[in-house]
């Protein structure tokens, strides 16, 4: 227990501080994969990041779809490593639109 909590104190502290959506945890079965339902989902709730006019924040975990969230206009700020063990990630931040 003290390694996920040091682990998702680490994470939260890799937040911004300004306002901003976070993304949560997306997938898509393999069967679906390819076949736009994740680009469908992401475009929804990029509409709703565009609407509010504040910037969008999401971990990928290493090896994960980062090229798709690119595609968004995300872009990779670090990697973040957790200490405990936890997956390393990638964390990915999008600017306001103009």
């Amino acid at each position: 227990l003290p390694g996920v909590l040091r682990a998702l104190a680490a994470i939260e502290h890799a937040h911004p501080d300004e306002p901003h959506w976070t993304g949560l945890v997306l997938g898509v079965d393999a069967a679906a994969r390819g076949t736009g339902v994740g680009y469908a989902l992401i475009e929804a709730a990029m509409d709703r990041v565009r609407r509010d006019e504040v910037g969008a924040y999401l971990e990928v975990s290493e090896g994960g779809p980062a090229a798709l969230y690119e595609r968004f206009g995300f872009a990779p700020l670090r990697r973040l490593a957790p200490p405990g063990g936890a997956p390393a990630m990638r964390t990915m931040w999008r600017p306001v639109s103009p």
